[in-house]
């Protein structure tokens, strides 16, 4: 994406969180109306920029919206992903459209227990796309959920936050959190996502609200990837439909890194996910996080492979 656009839609987004705090006291009682006022304030009509130089030059288009998941009810799709909604960056070019989207768990300042704990668990079916978004008068936090887990959903996770506005502006326009094959279909009302196993696989549910980030570049003329599999919300975090990844993704790192590295993100992560800090939970709990170490032992084998030690 051009630095242009980028800049943007980070000012826009400064002034729609600084406008967001301004009107926190009067929604501060529902965790709901936090965030139904700050995404009010985030979304936006159609916004053009021209782009001179980048490798696709031209008028670029962007607009802010977001999908906020229904969280009661029979079915409701929070009960299943842990999450109550998801941002996407969208950018369309011809027939093309790639996307890049998170998911976010939104909580009141200080709140968090066993009931925080699980939605993350089930939320790291995602976890290179998924963060909590932690809602405090004195400005709005996002929290990794590596940091969360490892507290055990504890509200003292809240003091490792990062602001709202870095997190989203830069973090996530940068592609350094987030994924270019999560994204929601809002005409099928599909969440879909590449998995493990390779296939694209999506799973319907309805969602209460909508916003998104949108950005239309100049024309070229591919064709979005179709779904290879439909599964049933019951099916999300079976093995093989957790959220693709690399393994340096998975330990966090920018590049396979030395051994020492290597060891260094495997007690990290260990003091996050191993499943004996979790045999209080539910079967499904205890299950996803077995999963999760697993994954984090199989990515520290395949880069530990060959190499040498520090």
């Amino acid at each position: 994406m051009p630095e242009e656009v980028k800049q943007s839609i980070r000012e826009h987004i400064s002034r729609a969180i600084k406008r967001a705090l301004e009107g926190y006291s009067s929604a501060v009682e529902d965790e709901d109306a936090i965030t139904g006022h700050l995404c009010s304030k985030l979304q936006v009509g159609m916004r053009r920029v021209m782009v001179s130089e980048a490798q696709i030059s031209g008028e670029w288009q962007w607009s802010i919206n977001y999908y906020k998941f229904r969280g009661r009810g029979a079915g409701a799709p929070e009960k299943y992903l842990g999450a109550d909604g998801i941002f996407e960056l969208k950018l369309a070019s011809g027939t093309r459209i790639d996307s890049k989207a998170l998911l976010f768990q939104a909580k009141m300042e200080r709140e968090g227990g066993a009931r925080l704990l699980k939605q993350c668990i089930k939320l790291s079916t995602w976890r290179e796309a998924s963060f909590v978004a932690n809602y405090a008068e004195g400005g709005f936090q996002a929290i990794p959920l590596d940091v969360v887990i490892g507290h055990r959903g504890r509200a003292v996770s809240f003091t490792n936050a990062r602001p709202l506005e870095e997190y989203l502006g830069r973090e996530f326009l940068d592609c350094l959190v987030g994924d270019d094959e999560l994204r929601y279909d809002s005409q099928l009302r599909r969440l879909i996502w590449r998995a493990m196993n390779g296939e694209i696989v999506a799973t319907r549910f309805k969602l209460k609200h909508r916003v998104r980030i949108r950005i239309q570049a100049p024309r070229t003329g591919d064709t979005i990837p179709g779904v290879d599999q439909e599964i049933s919300p019951e099916q999300i975090h079976d093995y093989n439909y957790r959220m693709a990844a690399t393994a340096e993704e998975i330990l966090g790192l920018a590049s396979g890194g030395e051994v020492s590295a290597l060891k260094e993100a495997q007690r990290r992560l260990a003091a996050s996910y191993h499943p004996d800090r979790f045999t209080n939970l539910d079967e499904l709990f205890q299950k996803i996080m077995t999963r999760r170490m697993q994954e984090v032992n199989d990515a520290i084998h395949q880069l530990m492979s060959g190499r040498k030690p520090a």
